[in-house]
């Protein structure tokens, strides 16, 4: 899983499916999650930022926290890169 938290924010990659719950922090931008058995998984990203982001004015114009959701089919010998935003969905290549 790809994905790069702005500045000052946290970010935490989770998969739920076959194989279980799994959640890796996504401090360096990148999250591997490897060795899942085959079937259907939902990929959500969360993103936490300790102040929401303001405008000029001082007015808030997003949210402390953030995520992103997808789902993947896994099979047998794939590799899949997944990348998510921290306001919409999370889309991947297989």
């Amino acid at each position: 899983m790809d994905y790069q938290a702005p500045d000052g924010s946290t970010a935490v990659a989770s998969i739920d499916g076959p194989s279980g719950h799994f959640d890796q922090a996504l401090d360096s931008g990148v999250a591997v999650f490897d060795g899942l058995d085959e079937g259907v998984y939902d990929i959500v990203v969360s993103v936490n930022t300790p102040t929401p982001p303001t405008d000029t004015t001082g007015a808030t114009v997003g949210p402390s926290n953030a995520s992103s959701r997808g789902r993947v089919e896994v099979h047998p010998g794939d590799h899949a890169v997944i990348s998510c935003t921290g306001y919409a969905d999370c889309s991947g290549l297989l």
